[in-house]
């Protein structure tokens, strides 16, 4: 009696009786269907031999034949597939078909396609005086694979319709995007993350390549920054069956993508970052194959999907059209990265899980770099590694990307790194982000340059005492619950111009040892709705991680006063003042404006101002004092009398410095110490230039 599932085939003695036993090799399962694709390649070439008289219908078997012997074998493979699953073995080519929802004809045309990828010598079958194919055509997969009676042209709808093989992106055509050839007669090819998947190949379909990143595993430092028993939940979110799309958002900069990190590791699946910048390069064929491919990776390699979109990795933060293109084409999770919020993708994540990780405080710094430098086999004087960890709020993958910065720069030098090394890798790392927006204000000016009001000067200490205490204010006397708004130190430095409003920034951040960054208006000032407030908050986001303080210069034009709403650049205008309101009430750090127009300042943004310092013109005995201040100690001068120039010329203290290096420049050329005289030639050059000269200034 032949047993159940049992085939025939031919042998060396004869017809030899074969067994479906399970297969103990998936790839003998592979081979059986390679085996079957060649049968099918001979019925195609059988049923297309009327069309191609050279071929000979003699040298062919006939496709009746070819059929029972197919039925047969692909009965006998079926058998031996039922019993490898019954004993729960896994055989790639089924489990690839049940993950991508494939019928049974659609697996056949999966496996001939696999076929000529792992063997192109089977389309010789198919040759016509000796010149084969380079590639099967819908027209040779009707040949060989629909039932008899079936119309090409039904077929044609099957293979290329709406939800089929080529609209799911899961077999393509090689003539896209040229001049295409009929559907018939075009060149199909699997995609390479299907045969990937078939085969165990590592192959990335080109659409993907330079778009998708496998992410290596991080340090597990910022797994400690989560609240207890986040990582758990965050897991689970991304674990889910149902888990599409964004699901899970982290905020907190390099330690929200060592976290993402972390949570694909212990969900066990791979992290693969997602390029949207390369998405928004691409044309509309291409961004629709490329999602298609992604679709199809993501659905097979099972993976979880990064978007990092911190400020400086992805470029600007509003990315709406490419998310949510994302949104529509991915098959499984994603977690999305950022420093804070980002409006495009808020606008896609309505149902994800926030999580923000909160930045370390300075205690938990100095153990982050006594961490990061035992790693790197440095040390530092604990009291150097406290002053870099006050000095620079980093998280715990900064620190280490800034040791092993300060290291590579040691090697070139051939020296040991040290605290200045670390130093100067920390600005440089704070100036990357921030110096795209706001400039750089070198230090190098002190208080004894400063001449003004006593009254003036205890505000500016003010501000100092209340940067320097803020911790045992707002956190150990808890007096943030009182301030629901923020607290942020914000000043407003007004008077005219050259009267050391900018200096006296410099000398407040020199006093607290930051950095101080003059906000550069023409960058963040956008004529686009909305995009100036997306600058600004890039800027303050960027501004609170370093710890630095920012300078508006000529705050009252961006800080104007609020219209009435005529118009809907009027709406804008207002938004705009409202939002730098909101984020400098925020903002944890110092934010100083200054102008020369007082007036021009929206009433309701200068009361909500804690600070004011007026910087008046200088009378003559101020002026005196900025004339003799003036002078570098290396400068040879003459006895000068300072008195007599602060009452002769009325110049600001810029105009004054201004003078004073017409003056040196005069008694360089002349050879000469400087003297009163060339300091009264160089002080009537500048009110010429100021368009002041008058009798009254010229007497002296």
């Amino acid at each position: 009696m032949t047993p159940p599932h049992s085939v025939f085939f031919d042998g060396p003695a004869g017809y030899v009786e074969l067994a479906a036993s399970p297969y103990d090799d998936a790839g003998h399962h592979l081979e059986d269907r390679l085996a079957l694709c060649g049968l099918q390649l001979q019925r195609a070439a059988a049923r297309l031999a009327p069309a191609r008289p050279s071929l000979g219908a003699e040298s062919e078997r006939a496709p009746s034949a070819l059929d029972a012997q197919l039925a047969e074998r692909r009965r006998w493979i079926d058998g031996r597939v039922d019993s490898t699953a019954r004993r729960g073995g896994r055989l790639p080519l089924i489990e690839l078909a049940a993950t991508l929802e494939l019928s049974d004809d659609e697996l056949d045309v999966v496996t001939l396609l696999l076929s000529i990828e792992l063997d192109a010598r089977g389309l010789a079958t198919l040759a016509e005086g000796g010149t084969p194919p380079i590639a099967l055509t819908a027209t040779s997969l009707w040949a060989a694979l629909a039932p008899a009676g079936t119309a090409r042209s039904s077929w044609l709808r099957r293979l290329a319709g709406p939800g089929s093989l080529l609209a799911r992106g899961v077999v393509l055509r090689m003539d896209d995007p040229g001049p295409p050839l009929p559907l018939a007669a075009a060149p199909l090819r699997l995609c390479r993350s299907v045969l990937a998947a078939a085969t165990g190949a590592r192959l990335v379909e080109p659409a993907l390549e330079g778009v998708l990143r496998e992410v290596a595993r991080m340090s597990a430092a910022a797994e400690a920054r989560a609240p207890e028993g986040a990582l758990a939940r965050l897991v689970r979110s991304v674990a889910a069956p149902a888990a599409r799309g964004v699901v899970l958002w982290i905020t907190g900069g390099a330690d929200g993508l060592t976290m993402a990190s972390a949570v694909a590791e212990h969900a066990r699946r791979p992290l693969v970052a997602i390029d949207l910048r390369a998405l928004a390069r691409e044309t509309p064929w291409a961004r629709a194959r490329l999602l298609l491919a992604l679709h199809l990776d993501q659905r097979l390699r099972g993976w979880i999907g990064l978007l990092d979109v911190r400020d400086g990795s992805a470029g600007p933060p509003d990315w709406s059209a490419e998310l949510r293109a994302l949104e529509d084409a991915l098959a499984g999770p994603v977690i999305a990265v950022s420093d804070g919020d980002v409006p495009g993708l808020a606008a896609v994540s309505a149902g994800a899980i926030r999580q923000a990780l909160a930045r370390p405080t300075a205690p938990e710094r100095n153990v982050l770099w006594s961490r990061a430098l035992a790693a790197a086999g440095a040390a530092l004087p604990a009291r150097q590694v406290a002053e870099l960890a006050d000095a620079f709020p980093m998280n715990a993958s900064e620190i280490e990307d800034v040791v092993a910065s300060a290291h590579r720069v040691a090697q070139g030098t051939g020296g040991a790194p040290g605290a200045d090394t670390y130093r100067s890798a920390c600005l440089a790392r704070q100036h990357a982000r921030l110096g795209r927006l706001a400039d750089l204000v070198p230090r190098g000016f002190g208080w004894q340059d400063l001449v003004l009001p006593e009254e003036e000067l205890e505000r500016l200490r003010e501000i100092l005492e209340r940067q320097r205490h803020r911790h045992t204010v707002f956190s150990e006397w808890d007096m943030i619950s009182k301030l629901p708004y923020g607290s942020g130190i914000a000043a407003l430095f007004s008077g005219p111009p050259g009267t050391g409003k900018t200096m006296a920034a410099s000398v407040v951040a020199a006093e607290l040892d930051r950095q101080l960054y003059r906000v550069d208006l023409s960058r963040v000032v956008d004529k686009y709705i909305g995009e100036t407030e997306k600058n600004l908050g890039r800027i303050f986001d960027a501004a609170a991680d370093a710890d630095a303080l920012l300078l508006f210069d000529e705050a009252d034009s961006l800080f104007g006063k609020r219209t009435q709403v005529q118009s809907s650049h009027d709406r804008y205008a207002n938004l705009e003042t409202n939002y730098l309101l909101q984020r400098i009430e925020q903002h944890p750090g110092i934010s100083i404006l200054t102008t020369n127009h007082v007036q021009n300042i929206d009433e309701a943004f200068a009361r909500r101002i804690p600070f004011r310092v007026e910087f008046p013109f200088p009378d003559g005995a101020a002026r005196a004092v900025i004339w003799s201040r003036c002078f570098a100690e290396a400068v040879p001068r003459e006895p000068i009398d300072f008195a007599r120039l602060g009452e002769a010329f009325e110049l600001s203290g810029g105009h004054i410095k201004s003078a004073v290096v017409r003056a040196s420049f005069m008694a360089a050329s002349a050879g000469t110490k400087v003297s009163t005289e060339h300091l009264r030639a160089a002080a009537l050059r500048e009110l010429e230039s100021m368009g002041k000269l008058s009798a009254a200034s010229t007497r002296w």
